[in-house]
């Protein structure tokens, strides 16, 4: 009978109900369902991977999965798309001591998201280290007038190097090419006059 009687009316002596705190009551209990830990609904696309941890470590592969609160966490994203990493400016010497300025650009891919995610720590910062060891050793064996000309070959040799070394990375390197080579003003002179000088040896030949 109360159900169906308006609210503030009680029809069994206890004069008008209180709605302030029957308001305040209802109140909290939406509060409460608020807070409440739901189940959570993610969708996952192609070329992109997630470290879940629920008792144990899995990566779910692409589509609609359910997150269970207080039980499944998302720990680590990772795209397996290709990545660009830049390559800072480095210092490197050639053969006959002649000092270079190279900076670069590397291309990867992840493999492994459950490699990638416990095996190394900061990955990008660890293969770009790697790359640049790799560049000035190969550099040391050339002399500057070959340089060059090895270019190519120099950017295989960082790719193969890599690929080599960079296992516990779980990163695949792709590409690696050079953007620029400084060198300093005063060898910059002298390659310039020995050009101009090879230019005129070979005028008076002809």
């Amino acid at each position: 009978l109360k159900r169906l009687l308006p609210v503030g009316l009680n029809v069994f002596g206890g004069g008008e109900l209180d709605i302030v705190q029957q308001s305040k009551e209802r109140f909290l209990a939406k509060e409460n369902e608020d807070k409440a830990p739901y189940v959570k609904l993610y969708l996952l696309p192609e070329k992109k991977k997630k470290v879940e941890t629920k008792l144990d470590v899995r990566t779910p592969n692409s589509g609609v999965h359910f997150l269970i609160p207080c039980v499944d966490e998302i720990r680590y994203r990772h795209f397996l798309k290709e990545m660009c990493i830049e390559i800072p400016q480095q210092e490197a010497i050639t053969k006959d001591n002649v000092q270079l300025g190279l900076d670069a650009v590397l291309y990867v891919r992840v493999t492994d998201p459950y490699k990638a995610s416990y095996g190394v720590q900061n990955r990008e910062y660890a293969i770009s280290q790697l790359a640049q060891t790799i560049m000035q050793a190969e550099i040391c064996k050339l002399m500057l007038d070959n340089v060059f000309n090895e270019r190519a070959n120099l950017n295989m040799t960082v790719v193969e190097g890599i690929k080599e070394s960079a296992a516990p990375c779980v990163l695949i390197c792709l590409r690696y090419e050079i953007r620029t080579m400084t060198m300093l003003p005063e060898i910059q002179r002298a390659m310039k006059m020995q050009v101009e000088a090879e230019r005129k040896k070979r005028a008076m030949i002809l």
